[in-house]
């Protein structure tokens, strides 16, 4: 059985509330990636609450090229 190529849409901003406007405003995508380290008060259940497409949540050091001190 072959899959389909899903796709998937990143999103950062500054704080919670505009990561989770960003994240709802997502069309077209099967998931959301949502990048934790670009946000100045990370919180991993507010990310979740309420979503209405699946998403990742990932937190990049500055090694692996984000944000995270």
């Amino acid at each position: 059985m072959t899959q389909r190529p899903r796709l998937c849409a990143t999103v950062t901003a500054p704080t919670m509330a505009e990561l989770r406007a960003r994240r709802d405003a997502v069309r077209g995508a099967d998931l959301v990636e949502l990048r934790l380290d670009t946000v100045a008060d990370p919180d991993v259940a507010g990310a979740l609450a309420g979503r209405r497409l699946p998403v990742i949540l990932t937190c990049r050091a500055r090694s692996e090229g984000g944000a995270f001190a």
